[in-house]
């Protein structure tokens, strides 16, 4: 409501009118001389007037009135006196004042002014019908239209007509935003139409405001109804709206920018108005009436300059704002863009804490693992007793979880459990850090959370589940009779729970490690008759088939699991069950079953990963019948079905079979060319004719695709690895690292070649290599030959903290199988490289205590303790460990040599010097040793010590 302004206007209006009336009455008084005291109310009322003593002067001028003959003279005194109630606030003797104006000059060039002046003083009286009343007629006169509309709609508003107010102020803008009360009439029209609900029009109308601001005399309006919308728009979840107004909003400097220029462009009117009185006298009295409105504008302008510039930047306080309006839109990649804005533009701002929360959540919930986790440790630091800190603690933990980092996420909820003891979400962080030890395999610590848990939240949210997942935690601890009790305790309090049918199959496998096969097999019966559609059915007649194999009776045991197979819902238990069956089947000499159950899988499975190794028993199967040509040509079609894809690791399987079959006695093939060499009696082939590549050749042809050709590469290697040709079959493997690219190549590929190029020392080659299996395969069977390639690289690039993490990583993380040994004396290894010897030592004594791994690691192992003892100066013991590599494992030459030497060194050490002449000698007698350089060392030394 624009009161005040017109306020000010009218005023200025009943001034000018004073002025007029001075002359007037003066006219009056000297045509009709009035009595003595008529001349002097009238000076005392003008004066008091124009000294603002409005009740002096509405006093001598209402005297004045009743002294007075009733002429047309006393037009003017009417009006100031109005003026003067209206300036005392005496509505009503305003109002009354003026509407005898009215009555007594009906025909006055100042009607439109009276009646502006009557309404104004209607609004401030709150007299609303009788204000509607006289902008009504004001509106139908152009130069009011604006200003009366905009007033009678906020009368209307006032008396709560909202409908009225509507239809008065889109007659206003109807023809467009053409004034400055049209300008601010449209701000409360968007304002009206949200309030009534109706966002379209509001934001359209903003928009018209937004493309007129020239119009506007006061932007922070504009500003403060965009955002009071936008507010409106989302607490009633309608965040598209809300963006809309958000974006009507102009950043603080714009806004000090305008208002700026409103004090330049009305300075430069009241300049040009000046310059104009100089050049044109006649104009003087209407241009000082326009400049002193324009002064009074100028004021109010530099007003809001100033007020502008005193604001706090609410661009943080807005981007805040925008981010929840995307979230609610569900653009959290859109709110994290704004949320990152306050964070890197306002890093000391109120809105700084909210924002890195937000981009917490955000990032967390669009996957954005490692920022979420950056963002929550920076938060727990920041604001440790912030509010939100719990779910930041919470969140932390969640997100390394996300990332597949078990580790991490224990270290995070054992801290968050520390340090916020009274969390709200205590309880869901012990839930999940039982889980989080159970994925890491650290079952009795995990049982110690669970107990935690029911200790603390007795009827909590979880506790069915924790009461479940506590007999789990010591069923896979291998404490099969604790669990069972526990198991048997689920079913007495939950008989219906949610984990019914599980427990029942889990007590079957506790009575499974206590050898009760009959109770076992009976149990799964009379579960597969209560659970018969539940998805563990594989897993069940895995376990029965399992207990019959166990009492002999393989012919069930194979029935079972082959319905076990045909039952499973993973994987995991489809590929068990099947090759258990294979196995049995094996084990009987029953190859002609292998070859149809294989083939049974194939055709009801015919997309499964498994398939291509399926296939491979059915040739195998066909082999061992003495079907070796139709043995060759199924697997060679085989491998051509799946040689192009390098996701399928089975097809380097059927290779390796293709090479043993075409070493076997066939059809004689003959000779491709007169290059090839016949194979001799000992490679297997039947004729002088045969030649094992040849057929292979034969068999694959030249492969039309990069994985194709490195495939058949390697096959060429295996064949060279299967007739003992080790230079042959590292030659095939350098080819297919030298003609093709890492991204070729399958995971087996990945694995064979990289070791390959690793044991020549082509680090740099073979680094690519490993990372792809790394990242292409993690899940591979191979990935182990990653991790340990990449290990054993980061060491002989001297980068052992890089070093001990792949290794450390590769057993706690991937869980190697087929590299286990290899990282365990990478780690091993490392740490003595990292002088952290009593770790190393204990490894070292692991590997060299395991009978399987016997050989070269036990060899490698032994003389790494001897460098222990002798870095910690215990040579004796040093000693002791080098003489057990040189005496106990002579065929591992590399540690022999390096074992001698560090004997002798250590002899010499300790003065022993005879001992070290004789350790000298005995080292330098043995032949095989004679290549390597600890020989020369040996020799110099022996020299120094038997001089002459």
């Amino acid at each position: 409501m624009q009161l005040p302004r017109l306020q000010r206007q009218a005023r200025l209006i009943l001034v000018a009118g004073i002025l007029l009336g001075i002359l007037d009455v003066s006219r009056v008084a000297a045509q009709a001389p009035p009595p003595s005291d008529v001349a002097v109310l009238f000076q005392e009322g003008s004066t008091a007037f124009q000294a603002g003593n409005y009740q002096v002067a509405a006093d001598k001028l209402q005297a004045l009135l009743k002294t007075a003959q009733d002429t047309p003279q006393l037009e003017p005194i009417y009006f100031t006196l109005g003026a003067a109630y209206y300036n005392l606030g005496n509505f009503p003797g305003a109002i009354a004042t003026l509407r005898t104006y009215l009555t007594k000059f009906p025909q006055s060039t100042r009607r439109a002014e009276v009646l502006q002046s009557i309404a104004q003083a209607c609004m401030q009286g709150k007299q609303y019908a009788e204000a509607i009343a006289s902008y009504k007629e004001l509106e139908n006169l152009p130069q009011y239209r604006d200003d009366a509309l905009s007033a009678e709609a906020a009368a209307y508003k006032e008396t709560g007509q909202t409908a009225e107010a509507i239809a008065a102020l889109e007659k206003l803008i109807g023809k467009g935003v053409a004034s400055q009360a049209a300008a601010v009439g449209a701000i409360q029209l968007a304002s009206l139409y949200a309030a009534a609900n109706d966002p379209a029009k509001a934001t359209a109308t903003l928009e018209l405001v937004r493309s007129k601001l020239s119009l506007m005399d006061n932007v922070m309006r504009l500003n403060a109804l965009a955002v009071e919308l936008g507010d409106g728009f989302l607490e009633k979840e309608q965040p598209a709206e809300a963006l809309t107004c958000y974006r009507f909003a102009l950043p603080k400097p714009e806004v000090v920018r305008f208002q700026e220029q409103q004090v330049k462009d009305l300075q430069a009117k009241i300049d040009a108005n000046v310059a104009t009185m100089r050049a044109e006298v006649s104009k003087a009295v209407q241009l000082v009436g326009a400049n002193n409105t324009l002064k009074a504008k100028l004021a109010d302008a530099a007003k809001l300059v100033e007020e502008a510039r005193n604001l706090p930047d609410f661009t943080p306080a807005l981007y805040l704002r925008v981010a929840r309006a995307f979230y609610l839109q569900g653009k959290k990649w859109e709110s994290i863009v704004a949320y990152e804005e306050i964070l890197r533009r306002y890093p000391t701002s109120a809105e700084h804490e909210p924002a890195l929360f937000g981009a917490t959540v955000c990032s967390a919930e669009v996957g954005r693992v490692q920022p979420s986790r950056k963002y929550c440790e920076e938060y727990l630091k920041t604001y440790p007793t912030n509010p939100n800190a719990s779910t930041v603690g919470l969140l932390l933990g969640q997100t390394a979880l996300q990332s597949g980092d078990a580790q991490a996420a224990e270290t995070y909820f054992g801290r968050m459990l520390q340090d916020q003891p009274t969390s709200r979400y205590r309880e869901e962080m012990i839930y999940l850090m039982g889980n989080t030890r159970m994925a890491l395999g650290k079952f009795p610590e995990a049982a110690e959370s669970y107990a935690l848990y029911t200790k603390e939240f007795p009827t909590g949210a979880h506790t069915e589940e924790i009461i479940y997942r506590a007999a789990m935690a010591k069923l896979f601890a291998g404490k099969y009779e604790e669990a069972l009790g526990l198991l048997q305790g689920y079913l007495a309090k939950y008989p219906q729970g949610n984990f019914v049918a599980d427990v029942r199959y889990r007590i079957n496998v506790c009575k499974y490690s206590a050898s009760l096969y009959d109770e076992v097999v009976a149990d799964s019966v009379a579960w597969g008759r209560q659970f018969k559609a539940d998805p563990m059915l594989g897993e069940v007649l895995a376990l029965k088939a399992d207990s019959l194999a166990a009492t002999n009776k393989n012919d069930e045991a194979i029935a079972e699991y082959v319905r076990s197979y045909q039952a499973a819902t993973t994987d995991e238990v489809l590929n068990y069950s099947l090759f258990a069956a294979q196995k049995l089947m094996q084990k009987k000499g029953d190859w002609a079953g292998i070859g149809q159950l294989f083939q049974e899988f194939v055709t009801t499975h015919p997309e499964h990963p498994t398939v291509a190794s399926a296939l491979y028993w059915v040739g195998k199967a066909k082999a061992r019948e003495g079907k070796v040509d139709e043995a060759r040509t199924f697997t060679a079609d085989t491998i051509k079905r799946f040689i192009n894809d390098p996701k399928r690791d089975a097809v380097e399987q059927l290779l390796t079979q293709l090479a043993q079959l075409c070493l076997k006695k066939g059809t004689p093939v003959p000779v491709a060319s007169p290059s090839a060499s016949p194979a001799s009696v000992a490679d297997g082939a039947t004729s002088p004719a045969y030649d094992p590549q040849a057929e292979m050749d034969r068999l694959l042809g030249t492969g039309s695709t990069p994985t194709a050709q490195a495939r058949i590469l390697f096959a060429t290697a295996e064949l060279a690895r299967l007739r003992k040709k080790s230079a042959e079959e590292q030659t095939a493997l350098q080819a297919i690292a030298d003609r093709f690219q890492p991204a070729d190549f399958s995971s087996v590929l990945l694995a064979q070649v990289g070791d390959c190029l690793l044991g020549k020392g082509r680090i740099d080659q073979a680094e690519p290599i490993f990372q792809r299996l790394m990242n292409d395969f993690p899940r591979s069977d191979y990935v182990d030959f990653a991790w340990n390639g990449l290990g054993e690289i980061a060491f002989q690039r001297k980068d052992y903290p890089k070093a001990l993490t792949y290794f450390t990583d590769a057993i706690d993380k991937a869980g190697a199988t087929t590299k286990l040994k290899d990282v365990t004396l990478g780690k091993a290894k490392t740490l003595l490289a990292l002088n952290r010897l009593d770790e190393a030592r204990k490894i070292f004594e692991q590997v060299a205590s395991i009978r399987d791994w016997r050989g070269e690691a036990t060899a490698f192992s032994v003389y790494s303790l001897g460098e222990i003892e002798r870095q910690q100066n215990r040579l004796p013991e040093a000693i002791a460990f080098y003489q057990r590599v040189y005496v106990a494992y002579q065929r591992y030459l590399p540690w022999v040599a390096k074992s001698y030497l560090g004997s002798a060194e250590c002899f010499e050490k300790l003065g022993k010097i005879q001992e070290a002449t004789r350790t000298y000698q005995e080292m330098l007698r043995l032949e095989k040793l004679a290549a390597f350089p600890e020989i020369a060392t040996a020799r110099e030394r022996l020299k120094a010590l038997t001089p002459g």
